[in-house]
């Protein structure tokens, strides 16, 4: 007879035979059983940057797409079928930044608010789950819905968020109730769809080292996969959680910053609203003394469906690290893990020494202000001169507007799409002068709409006055919501600013705040007639607010990295002759944006991040 140890071995080890036995059965008749509801696929084909082998013996239809491409195609139906057969789609899409599918289906109208309540409910026929789309982690959700008794429609829908905001979306819509052969070809059209120029989460490194600029070098948490980047004008590193073990979708977004000694918690909130408008932060939390930690609420002060989380973490030289953490439904449990994998590899490599940009942005800020010199005044541009020996010829930018009104239309394109240019922003100014040239007033206003995929019903104003010696200004920042049917829009004030007798006032919203006017301080209204002379210098200067591809205007004061760099792409003007260009960068967002003036000193282009681009034309 057996040892009864060796039995009770033998016995566990046939167990574990048997089980991995089952297992391995069970894996073959599911492999075989989904291959038998696949559909007979076509030739690859493309529709703009889109890449998709389409079901055999289906009816297809370009579908128009904002910003996008995308296909229709219909399943045949024979004379014994009722009803209509199944419809699919699949389509490129843009998105703002590096948000969860489902957030993205959200915020683009794709899924509503009932369906996003169904999945928290958990209610019958709403599910979510994870599925490989274009070679990169996405999320599959399936939804039903009965119009009428006994009429039920089902929807499934695949997402994938790619680099460079892209987006791919597979829906597929009938009639009845939900089948194992609906999701299968949602997931087969998931392996066979691709975007041009662009490879998938394969050729992403996981767990490896990032340096991002002024050398501060994070490694990649396990399983996360560091994301190219190609963009010249976008400077952050992009992580995302490669759903290799468990589920759920994370990114996370890396990027180098300033934060210096005398800073506050208000700075690093402000950082966050200028990375997007829209953030709203719960009670910023001190994990150590040098870094902080605050979750996004929403206008109840709860935290939002789609969790984001940020940290800052600062170096005693005044160089800090920006890291923001985006997930879907349920998947804030992952942000902790992540942090710590980070935190404990965060690098800040030699010493720097900032004092300097604070220095040029305090010599920047009084210099536009300065007076011109006795003597009758030249006929200048709307922007500063310089002599024949180089030098500024009379007093600061402010000194040298001519006199008199002006105006600036501008208009967007995105130069990956195939579309037309779309009206962004109208700018106005007047400038009257006493007797000895020098400017009495400044005073404007401008409007923009918020270049973003999902806004499509706000625009910013601002409305702004000045003394000539700059001792006084206000500006009023403006969001105008269009509501529904023929209401009139509703114009809500964002921020209200006022300086006076070396004090700043600034109110937004519940928020208001008295300080003295810091020293870089430049006012924000003024920033596109006075660029160009704030980059004599590599600088850091302040300001309460900034127009770019939004209209910055939060509770707190930004801060501009404002310099030439000799590394920055070449634009020719109507002669061939290579312009002048200025890069500012806001603080906090690892992004830069690239101002570019003509021979005259005229600023005629602006480069953003993303490929979009602006070009200013007469005004109206």
């Amino acid at each position: 007879m057996l040892d009864p140890k060796v039995r009770r071995i033998l016995m566990q080890s046939l167990l574990v035979v048997v089980f991995a036995a089952a297992m391995g059965l069970a894996a073959l008749v599911t492999r075989h059983v989904r291959r038998s509801m696949r559909v007979e696929l076509g030739e690859a084909r493309t529709f703009g940057r889109l890449v998709v082998k389409l079901p055999l013996k289906w009816s297809s239809s370009p579908t128009p797409a904002d910003k996008g491409d995308g296909i229709e195609v219909e399943e045949p139906v024979d004379e014994t079928q009722v009803a209509a057969g199944r419809r699919l789609r699949v389509m490129r899409q843009k998105s703002d930044g590096l948000v969860s599918p489902l957030e993205h289906l959200s915020r683009s109208g794709q899924v509503s608010a009932d369906t996003l309540r169904a999945l928290a409910e958990g209610r019958d026929g709403f599910s979510i789950s994870d599925v490989p789309v274009a070679g990169w982690p996405g999320q599959m959700l399936t939804t039903l819905s009965s119009p009428r008794a006994g009429v039920i429609h089902k929807d499934v829908l695949a997402c994938a968020m790619l680099p460079g905001s892209q987006v791919v979306v597979i829906e597929l819509q009938g009639l009845g109730p939900l089948d194992a052969s609906d999701t299968e070809l949602v997931r087969q059209m998931g392996e066979n769809v691709s975007l041009t120029m662009q490879s998938g989460a394969g050729v992403a490194s996981a767990g490896a080292r990032v340096t991002l600029p002024d050398e501060v070098g994070v490694t990649a948490p396990p399983r996360f996969v560091v994301l190219p980047e190609d963009d010249a004008n976008d400077f952050q590193q992009r992580l995302l959680f490669d759903g290799s073990r468990g589920r759920g979708w994370v990114a996370v977004e890396l990027a180098s910053c300033v934060f210096f000694a005398d800073d506050t918690e208000e700075t690093f909130t402000t950082m966050l609203s200028a990375r997007d408008p829209d953030w709203r932060s719960g009670p910023v939390k001190q994990l150590t003394p040098t870094t902080w930690m605050a979750d996004r609420v929403d206008a109840a002060g709860q935290r939002t469906a789609f969790p984001s989380r940020a940290y800052l973490t600062a170096w005693n030289d005044g160089r800090a690290l920006m890291v923001v953490m985006r997930g879907g439904p349920g998947d804030a449990g992952q942000f902790d893990s992540a942090w710590a994998s980070i935190a404990s590899s965060v690098r800040f490599a030699k010493s720097k020494d900032l004092s300097s940009l604070l220095i040029n942005g305090a010599a920047a800020a009084r210099a536009i202000a300065a007076p011109a010199p006795a003597g009758p005044p030249d006929d200048f541009d709307d922007l500063d001169d310089d002599d024949a020996n180089g030098s500024r010829s009379r007093g600061g930018a402010v000194a040298r507007l001519r006199e008199g009104s002006g105006s600036r239309r501008w208009s967007t394109w995105d130069a990956a799409e195939n579309a037309d240019k779309v009206s962004w922003s109208t700018e106005r100014w007047q400038v009257t002068k006493g007797g000895a040239g020098e400017p009495d007033g400044l005073s404007g206003a401008r409007t923009a709409l918020p270049v973003d995929p999902y806004a499509a019903d706000s625009q910013y104003e601002q409305q702004w006055s000045a003394a000539g010696d700059m001792s006084r200004y206000q500006v009023t920042t403006f969001r105008e919501v269009r509501r529904p049917g023929n209401q009139f829009p509703k114009q809500v004030q964002e921020q209200w600013v006022n300086v006076e007798r070396g004090r700043l006032t600034l109110k937004a919203g519940e928020v208001s705040r008295e300080m003295a006017t810091p020293g870089q301080y430049v006012p924000g209204a003024l920033l596109p007639l006075v660029l160009r002379e704030l980059a004599e210098r590599p600088a850091l200067v302040k300001t309460e607010s900034y127009v770019g591809l939004d209209t910055l205007a939060p509770a707190g004061l930004l801060t501009l990295f404002v310099t030439r760099l000799t590394d920055s792409p070449v634009r020719l003007d109507e002669n061939g002759d290579a312009m002048d260009c200025v890069t500012v960068s806001v603080n906090g967002t690892g992004q830069v944006s690239r101002w570019y003036f003509s021979a005259d000193h005229a600023l005629r282009f602006i480069d953003f991040p993303g490929g979009l681009k602006a070009q200013a034309g007469e005004g109206k």
